[in-house]
């Protein structure tokens, strides 16, 4: 809600129409990613707050030239580091701004540049604190890592870590590339559906041609342009969690190019009036999207390439959960991790991953209720997960086991699978791990050495399901296979 109070006060300021302000506002607050997010505890919402606070201040340091709005500015965007590292993008518009001459005259100066840096400093003073006091943490409490090495880790962990090998990925082919950046622009649709997309580069158009406002047009033009790049090449399934930046700014140029079209003529202005009320259609439109999209041949091959959602249908049906941000009466999560923990025998062992509920089971219904504390969970986080740890993981399960562990995996396909692979090459040496990645699920399931992995029903409408390890001798072949 304040970010879409901050568009509008934004396009307030650069257009002077409060109704162009308040439809475009509008527009981006029915949004699917801002709206998606709004309905979750993460830090991208906080970040469009931040960022358009910054932006918010940088258009009125450019109209009214007060040093106090771009020292805000620089006190936000400090915060919105504190908060992400994608906001650091904010940084290539603050250079912009010193490219230009008229403002390098009034900021670099002593006291000028001091006050500014101050206030950059200070909002990022949050982050350096944890920063700070991990980094000591770290080192108090190794013996033989030095200073430098654990900063050199925990850099390489704040830059984004394991996650770096999916931004600008290497070893790709020019089709899975394009097949990212149309999945890109797809979302963009997806959250601008026409005609408000369509006005967008009218507003940038409109922007432009504004002398006036030539400074603040380079940061956002910038900002835009690197918040675009850097989400279009960061190949991931959510990578529309990334572009929501790109998509508030978009917001902006909304309400730009609405305002620039109705200074056409009254034509124009009948035009967009009529059009209006289309924004009311938006939340109609993703409330069937996960219909359409299961009824498409197109659509569902499109989602197949992506490996992460192979990896949650293997559990559920996520369609609804991804297409519609409308999470009001939304209660999968607490029907399925509710089921969970009835079915789970005690002392059991439940191995997930990060596409079906593993986080709400372990770090909210058992760390935050003290649901099942006698549950012990375990993550194969298959997006950055490699054959080294499914062997690590393969050598917990197999201890588990002989111990008499009550085990659960949540799918049978990946990662788990992958984890399993290892476990049936360990337990029957006569097959090779390449020759049992080879089985099908069901040949992998009818074979697997001395276990049922028994089907757990816990929606069987929605077909969620879990497995558990039987030993053959007290397991039943029944209900093993998955559907």
């Amino acid at each position: 809600s304040l970010t879409v109070y901050l568009v509008f006060r934004i396009g307030l300021r650069l257009t002077g129409n409060v109704w162009a302000s308040a439809l475009g506002a509008t527009v981006l607050m029915v949004s699917h990613t801002l709206w998606w997010h709004a309905t979750m505890l993460e830090v991208y919402t906080l970040s469009t707050v931040l960022l358009s606070t910054t932006l918010l201040f940088v258009v009125r340091f450019d109209q009214e030239g007060r040093l106090r709005d771009l020292a805000l500015a620089t006190f936000a965007f400090g915060l919105a580091c504190s908060n992400h590292p994608q906001m650091g993008f904010l940084g290539i518009g603050f250079v912009g701004l010193l490219a230009r001459r008229d403002v390098r005259a009034r900021v670099l100066r002593a006291r000028p540049l001091l006050l500014i840096v101050g206030c950059f400093l200070l909002g990022f003073l949050p982050y350096l604190c944890v920063f700070g006091f991990e980094l000591a943490s770290r080192v108090a409490g190794s013996s033989t890592a030095t200073v430098r090495t654990v900063l050199q880790r925990m850099l390489y962990e704040a830059s984004g870590g394991g996650f770096t090998q999916h931004m600008f990925p290497d070893g790709i082919t020019t089709q899975q590339r394009l097949f990212w950046w149309g999945y890109w622009v797809a979302w963009l649709g997806y959250n601008f559906p026409p005609p408000w997309l369509l006005v967008a580069p009218v507003g940038l158009w409109q922007w432009w041609r504004r002398r006036d406002l030539r400074a603040s047009f380079v940061f956002f033009a910038l900002v835009l342009l690197a918040q675009i790049v850097w989400s279009a090449n960061y190949m991931i399934w959510d990578m529309w969690a990334f572009a929501l930046p790109a998509y508030v700014l978009f917001g902006v140029l909304v309400i730009v190019g609405i305002a620039g079209l109705a200074q056409r003529g009254r034509g124009w202005r009948t035009a967009i009036l009529a059009l209006a009320p289309t924004v009311a259609l938006t939340p109609w439109l993703y409330a069937h999207a996960a219909d359409w999209a299961s009824r498409s041949q197109w659509a569902t091959e499109a989602l197949e390439r992506i490996p992460e959602f192979s990896q949650a249908t293997a559990f559920w049906d996520p369609l609804d959960y991804f297409f519609d941000p409308n999470k009001r009466g939304y209660d999968r999560v607490e029907r399925y991790a509710t089921t969970i923990l009835e079915k789970l025998d005690p002392n059991a062992c439940y191995w997930g991953n990060e596409a079906t509920v593993f986080y709400p089971l372990s770090f909210y219904y058992k760390d935050v209720l003290g649901r099942r504390p006698d549950v012990s969970y375990h993550l194969v986080f298959g997006i950055l997960e490699n054959d080294h740890a499914f062997q690590r993981h393969a050598d917990k399960m197999l201890e588990q086991l002989d111990r008499g562990c009550p085990l659960y995996v949540s799918s049978l396909g990946y990662p788990e699978r992958n984890v399993l692979d290892h476990v049936y090459a360990r337990l029957d040496s006569r097959r090779s791990l390449g020759d049992v990645r080879r089985l099908s699920t069901e040949s992998f399931v009818e074979t697997f050495p001395g276990y049922f992995l028994d089907r757990v029903d816990i929606e069987p409408k929605e077909e969620a399901k879990i497995f558990k390890l039987q030993p053959r001798a007290s397991g039943s072949n029944e209900h093993t296979l998955a559907h």
